[in-house]
């Protein structure tokens, strides 16, 4: 097989050309033993030296005929060739040089060569000096590469133009080399018989036949065949394959590849690059990588033994690829069922029948027995089959010309193959008319409709779900039109075009805004009046319409993008604007913080910088570095700080208080800042020293409430500045304590006089824990006031009813204190420590930390403070938590940990409850256990932690552990309630669509939240959750008890729903038993939220008149509760609802304790011991955690939570709001 280069399989050659160089030495080789054999010295060559000489000749003449073309040189008369040959041949001169590989044509030199090397006798006898007619030194044209028939493009002698044919006249112009001297005389070298053999070589046609000649010329023409004589290069399509048995014999002396050869070629066009890239495109990539004997591969050989095994030519002259891809995706999700499962899941009998039968076909794939019912089949049901299928059909066409060579006509034709049917034929030009145009505008402004980023809605779906997303979307659209007209109006001057481009944008947003306004009014005339028809109708006109003014505002934006103008840089005159910080952060707090310092640089210029600020310096000097250190305490990073500071001083004439130079930490020179301007609260750590391996800091509350009594008392006092206004309220607050508990040890001392009531602070011990890193917890301990920061104020409002009996006669200070539950919760609660999961969890460490606070505690109430020559003491009047972080702070062995349903084992710290005598479900009005209360120590030895060195109660010590509303109803019994309330009301049929597939608990589930969210459009709400579901309920299957997985403020807002969906259930009753089940749960969520709702509407302190009213409703929600658990159990069928659980026990705790102070004048607020603002806290503490390195965590973030509630609490009492009173509600 012929072709051309070299290759690792070639035969007999080097594996390279030879270089131009070696080629003429050895040419000047030939010619100096040519001179020798004319001589007739043949005795003077060894044998051996003229059979290297003979090789030599061979591999000159190959590699000679594998040299690329030169360009044709234009052609000189006849008369000057036959003159300079003349002069070449015959003068005295030495004989003339041979001319280079790259100026002629190696055929024809090779024929001299070979003359040279063996002349004939008669050619010896001739002179070398007679001229000849016609000399041409022009060499056969070699071999080309390219694939195509198209002639090559030559230059014809008297046109410029290209013509197709070659032209039969050739030229013997070409560069003159060194000339070999022969050493022999002219005159010598002359013979006519070599003279006539020299004219018969000028006049052979060398263009259209090749001759190899070796040494013995005769022999060698004897030995070899006729071959056909080539008048042109074959094209590669003629190539034949390699497996081709049919196909000519290779002449002698062409290079032939093997199969090797091939391979390895093939092996290099697709293998990578050095950077990764293909040497082809990736559709044929992946055709020739679909494996060896693929159809694909196969057709892929074949191409590249048309294009002559060249990778150039495959790769760069000719591509066609045509691809026809099927592609079928299909995701089938399905489990394994039993019969009673499909019949939950709402499966018709004719379905389950076919789907068992399918089963069969395939039992061993299709079919399994349970793992613990062995005689339980379970069968595979598809639930959900997705399908994708899409067909593409592509072509590529890729086709280069090398112009030098081929010129137009090397583009070839422009047609290509079509598909199975044959050639693709030209089509009519088709004209688009005005209405094609109308038609691509519009499917132009579809497109624009979707990338403007405004919801798409089904057109048979009720509008009111649809509309406020719609107006949502619409309105960021409005902002981001503003914010670049924001950007127009800022610039001082505009050019004609910006002028024109503002106004445009101008009138667009005006546009969007009346638009807006359309369509929020027909939401609200039809939310009231109801959606029908024709509402519905106008709404989809009103939406198309702003979809549209949406979009051309798009097409607006992206075309006044390049005329936006640039405002200038702000900073010193004359000085270069200030790069951006390398290091990217949160633009809201980078902004807010860059905000308040360019607002305050001002005020800093001309104050001193005193080491602690002032009440007194609110809006003077220092108020520039007061918002620093609320940047700083807000985690804004220190680095952009730096920053901050860095733009900041150029406008300010000092160094912001640095004595030093900045280091490379950047947290320690914003740590350093805020410390020198004394912008935290200036309270010294402790550390706990629990080994060598662990030390722990934290607040100790010595050292807080020695700081907060000293400079800021309000916090502890309900809002009041000044101690001595502040010792009537706390001497009100005990005493009205002293009503429900009058066994505390602070009226033992008051009464032996060792202490005051006015002068104790009450406090609250709390403890939590929160999200940490790396899925871990973070332990959160602190300590609170029981009075509320607005306590202070003496006006009062009376919300309720219940407020209103006997208002006149029946007054007291202590009415105006609020519940600990507004404002900042940094303000209101107090950091003690915080503990890291993987420091409590491995050691204890926690245990001994608490014993360090409560020793402290203990030395607060029996020692006090003293502050302006006054004793203060503190008392703590309880410890706040949910039931495990009481199981862990009391170490408690009778707990709700260990509730047993097979035997009797105590569950309440409180009580004995748990035992069958005592059950912890009794709800009644005087339960079985409540003659137990307090009768029995929840802990079989006294806790590690030293809760019971707190000065508390020593007859009933556990009672420090005060219960928590808000865990034990809203995220505790309520959760209950509303899952069991929506499965049963799901259960009665309602919310069902007959005939039709889709009841299952999902499928209805679904519907029930489209209702539920219908209800929180309404009523303005935004619930933190994205739909109802078995797996939101924890409900896998009926036999489990469910509960919501809903947060505090969700489950006020499901029970109010649940409410009214009773009430719509109630006007359309399916059946008459029906009745009472809607009304008990209608009842109990009505009675639920009003015993909550009450709550928050009352101060510290009930009435008697508001606690029974409260007691009403409390134990009207025990008794709904108690009755549905009893009907679903006897009555329904045994349905899995209303569980008895721990939190509903201690519910009913609550309620009997209410009812137990009834008599009293006043009575503390459940909610005085409530933990929401507590979770808040937490949440707060834990993600500074998150943000530190968890090397000084403690210390870090402690310094942070002091810092964010100085700032606070200068915000605070600036705030105008301190001095008034704000209605609850």
């Amino acid at each position: 097989m012929a072709t051309e280069g070299s290759d690792a399989g070639l035969k007999g050659l080097p594996s390279r050309a030879w270089s131009c160089e070696t080629l003429c030495n050895s040419a000047s080789f030939v010619v100096r033993n040519a001179s020798m054999m004319q001589q007739g010295d043949f005795s003077n060559m060894p044998e051996d030296e003229l059979e290297l000489q003979l090789q030599a000749l061979e591999a000159a003449r190959s590699s000679l005929d594998m040299q690329p073309r030169v360009p044709l040189q234009q052609k000189e008369p006849k008369e000057d060739k036959i003159a300079e040959g003349a002069s070449v041949l015959g003068s005295a001169q030495p004989p003339p040089q041979l001319p280079t590989p790259t100026q002629c044509r190696p055929t024809s030199l090779l024929k001299s060569l070979t003359l040279a090397a063996n002349p004939s006798p008669q050619s010896l006898s001739k002179p070398l000096h007679e001229p000849s007619s016609q000399v041409s030194t022009e060499c056969a044209e070699p071999k080309k590469s390219r694939p195509t028939n198209t002639p090559r493009l030559e230059v014809s002698e008297r046109s410029a133009e290209p013509v197709n044919k070659p032209s039969p006249e050739v030229s013997t112009r070409s560069v003159q080399a060194e000339k070999p001297n022969l050493g022999v005389p002219a005159a010598k070298q002359t013979d006519a018989d070599f003279q006539k053999h020299l004219a018969s070589i000028a006049t052979e046609e060398t263009d259209t036949q090749l001759q190899d000649t070796m040494v013995d010329q005769k022999t060698q023409d004897s030995q070899q065949p006729d071959r056909p004589v080539k008048t042109e290069q074959e094209s590669p399509s003629k190539v034949p394959l390699l497996d081709d048995k049919t196909a000519p014999r290779p002449e002698l002396g062409e290079h032939t590849l093997t199969q090797a050869a091939i391979s390895a070629r093939s092996r290099r066009m697709f293998t990578l690059r050095s950077n990764g890239t293909k040497k082809v495109s990736e559709e044929v990539w992946n055709e020739w990588h679909k494996g060896k004997g693929s159809k694909e591969r196969q057709r892929l050989e074949q191409i590249f033994a048309r294009c002559g095994y060249s990778h150039e030519v495959f790769i760069s002259e000719v591509e066609v690829l045509r691809q026809e891809l099927i592609e079928k995706d299909v995701t089938i999700e399905g489990k394994f069922m039993t019969d009673e499962m499909m019949i939950e899941e709402g499966i018709s009998e004719q379905r389950r029948e076919a789907i068992k039968k399918h089963c069969r076909s395939n039992p061993r794939q299709l079919m399994r027995r349970d793992t613990y019912e062995r005689h339980v089949i379970h069968y595979y049901v598809e639930l959900v089959v997705k399908g994708y299928c899409k067909q593409n059909q592509k072509m590529q066409l890729s086709k280069r010309a090398n112009w030098e060579e081929e010129g137009l006509d090397g583009l070839g034709s422009f047609e290509h193959e079509g598909g199975e049917d044959g050639p693709f034929e030209p089509e009519e030009v088709h004209v688009i008319t005005d209405d094609e145009e109308a038609i691509e505008k519009e499917q132009e402004r579809e497109e624009d409709k979707k990338q403007v980023g405004l919801p798409e809605y089904d057109p048979d779906q009720c509008m009111v779900t649809s509309i406020p997303k719609f107006q949502a979307a619409l309105a960021k659209r409005i902002g981001k039109m503003e914010l670049l007209k924001d950007k127009f109006d800022k610039a001082d001057s505009l050019t004609t075009t910006q002028d024109e481009f503002h106004k445009a944008i101008q009138t667009n947003i005006e546009e969007m805004k009346a638009q807006d306004k359309v369509i929020a009014d027909l939401y609200a005339k039809s939310v009231v009046q109801g959606f029908n028809k024709t509402s519905q109708a106008h709404a989809r006109e009103q939406m198309d319409a702003a979809q549209m003014k949406a979009a051309e505002s798009l097409g607006l934006e992206t075309r006044c993008r390049p005329f936006i103008p640039k405002l200038a840089a702000k900073g010193k005159p004359g000085g270069k604007a200030k790069a951006a910080p390398k290091r990217q952060v949160k633009a809201k707090a980078k902004a807010s913080a860059k905000g308040h310092l360019s607002a305050c640089a001002e005020l800093c210029a001309n104050g001193s910088y005193p080491s602690e600020l002032e009440e007194e310096a609110f809006d003077g000097p220092g108020r520039f570095a007061e918002v620093y250190a609320e940047a700083f305490a807000d985690c804004v990073p220190a680095t952009t700080l730096q920053t901050l500071a860095a733009n900041a001083r150029s406008d300010v004439p000092r160094d912001l208080g640095r004595s030093s130079a900045p280091t490379q930490n950047a947290f320690r020179d914003a740590d350093r800042l805020v410390k020198k301007w004394g912008l935290r609260w200036n309270i010294p750590l402790s550390t706990y020293e629990h080994s060598s391996e662990y030390r722990v800091p934290y607040l100790s509350p010595r050292a807080l409430l020695t700081h907060h009594l000293s400079k800021t008392p309000e916090l502890l006092c309900g809002g009041l500045r000044d101690l001595e206004a502040a010792k009537p309220h706390l001497q009100s607050f005990w005493d009205a304590y002293r009503l429900a508990h009058p066994e505390h040890q602070i009226f033992k001392e008051a009464a032996s006089g060792t202490l005051l009531l006015r002068t104790t602070i009450p406090v609250l011990f709390h403890g939590d824990e929160g999200r940490g890193v790396r899925k871990g917890n973070t332990t959160v301990c602190s300590l609170e006031s029981p009075l509320g920061l607005d306590s202070h104020t003496s006006e009062k409002y009376d919300v309720m009813e219940c407020c209103k009996q006997n208002a006149a006669n029946d007054v007291l200070l202590c009415d105006n204190q609020n519940l600990n539950l507004k404002f900042h919760s940094y303000l209101t609660k107090l950091l003690v420590f915080l503990l890291p999961g993987k420091i409590y969890k491995n050691s204890d460490v926690m245990t001994g930390l608490l014993e360090v606070v409560f020793r402290d505690l203990r030395s607060l109430f029996y020692e006090g403070i003293v502050v302006r020559n006054q004793v203060y003491n503190v008392a703590c009047v309880g410890c706040k938590g949910d039931l495990a972080w009481f199981a862990k702070l009391g170490q408690l062995d009778r707990c709700f940990l260990h509730l047993s349903y097979v035997e009797d084992r105590l569950m309440c710290h409180e009580c004995l409850a748990g035992t069958s005598d005592k059950p912890f479900e009794d709800l009644s009005r005087v339960p079985a256990w409540s003659s137990t209360i307090y009768e029995q120590r929840p802990w079989s030895q006294s806790p590690k932690t030293g809760l019971l060195q707190v000065p508390f109660d020593k007859t009933k010590p556990e009672a420090i552990l005060r219960r928590d509303i808000f865990h034990n109803s809203k995220v505790g019994v309520l959760q209950d309630y509303i899952a069991s309330s929506m499965l049963l009301i799901i259960e009665l049929g309602y919310y069902a669509v007959p005939d039709r597939a889709g009841n299952s608990r999902n499928s209805t589930l679904e519907r029930l939240f489209g209702h539920f969210k219908l209800f929180c459009s309404v009523k303005g709400a935004a619930p933190n959750m994205h739909g109802f579901n078995k797996s939101w309920l924890n409900a896998s299957t009926r036999k489990h008890y469910p509960w919501a997985k809903c947060k505090g403020s969700d489950a006020m807002l499901l029970v109010e729903w649940i409410e009214l969906l009773c009430t719509s259930c109630l006007h359309r009753i399916l059946e008459p038993g029906h009745t009472r089940v809607l009304e008990g749960i209608q009842a109990g969520a009505a009675a639920a939220r009003t015993f909550l709702k009450a709550m928050y509407q009352h101060g510290l302190w009930w009435k008697q008149s508001c606690s029974k009213y409260i007691l009403q409703h409390g134990n009207r929600f025990l008794k709904c509760y108690n009755f549905m658990a009893h009907l679903c159990l006897h009555d329904l069928g045994g349905f899995a609802g209303y569980a008895m659980k721990p939190k509903l026990h201690m519910l009913c705790h609550t309620v009997s304790e209410i009812r137990e102070r009834l008599p009293h004048r006043r009575q503390p607020s459940c909610l005085m011991y409530g933990c929401e603002g507590n979770e808040d806290f937490i949440g707060r503490i834990c993600r500074l955690s998150r943000k530190m390195h968890q090397r000084r965590v403690c210390e870090r973030v402690i310094t942070m939570y002091l810092t964010k509630a100085f700032s606070l609490h200068r915000k605070y009492l600036r705030s105008p709001e301190v001095g008034k009173k704000r209605k609850r509600n």
